[in-house]
């Protein structure tokens, strides 16, 4: 006998079950109770590494937290198998152990994640672990650049605070230190004449220049009294 249901509440999950009679003879089935498949959703990589001289040791965790139980999960190094099916009933993430020599190959790490529900398959994101001998290449300039920049920037700063102080201290003593001048030839002396002249309502202005000439005289009369200081030789100044 055949009955078709349709269950989409939690009140049709049963349990079911069915009897047969045989004149006053009954039997009844054990029961039976549907349950709700949820599909899995991308499963969690993590990995950890423990490193020593010559190996290095490193533990996988994958999984979904989302999906109906139970979950089988499988590991993968790139797009090769490296683990059988593990099953989990209860949410908690399969783990795989590795031991592996140094090596100066980079690896890519990733899990998958399936139930009973066909077709909803769910891979992790890719985990690579670094080389550990050789020349790491990109991979290693990428993970230590942001580091340089910073120690760069450090000693940047350190200079200009221990530079900033002796820069102003030495500024301070070339402002307040003495000035001395030199004896000014009175031969190339050069002196400007600004004259303003008037033109209508507007003004202009005009620069001459002249180059003095200093001719040796003779002192006059007056200069010779006895109020006038000895010693002393003039000159013309002639334009």
């Amino acid at each position: 006998m055949t009955i078709n249901l349709t269950v989409s509440e939690a009140h049709d999950l049963g349990p079911y079950k069915c009897k047969v009679q045989v004149a006053n003879c009954s039997k009844y089935s054990r029961p039976f109770k549907f349950t709700f498949a949820d599909p899995v959703t991308a499963p969690v990589l993590n990995i950890s590494v423990i490193q020593t001289e010559t190996d290095r040791y490193i533990t996988l965790r994958c999984i979904s937290f989302n999906g109906s139980l139970p979950i089988d999960y499988i590991f993968f190094e790139k797009n090769i198998t490296i683990s059988p099916v593990i099953s989990k009933d209860v949410r908690k993430p399969a783990e795989l152990n590795i031991t592996e020599s140094n090596t100066a190959e980079v690896k890519e790490y990733r899990c998958k994640a399936k139930n009973r529900l066909p077709d909803r398959v769910k891979y992790s994101q890719p985990v690579i672990i670094p080389s550990t001998g050789g020349d790491c290449g990109p991979f290693c300039l990428q993970l230590l650049l942001p580091g340089l920049l910073l120690v760069l920037i450090v000693i940047i700063l350190i200079l200009a605070f221990w530079m900033l102080p002796k820069y102003k201290a030495r500024k301070a003593m070339k402002d307040s230190a003495p000035r001395v001048y030199g004896n000014t030839p009175m031969e190339a002396g050069i002196y400007a004449n600004v004259c303003e002249n008037q033109a209508g309502a507007e003004y202009s202005q005009e620069i001459q220049y002249a180059a003095p000439v200093f001719q040796q005289v003779a002192p006059r009369d007056q200069e010779n009294s006895n109020n006038s200081k000895g010693g002393y030789v003039y000159s013309e100044l002639v334009f």
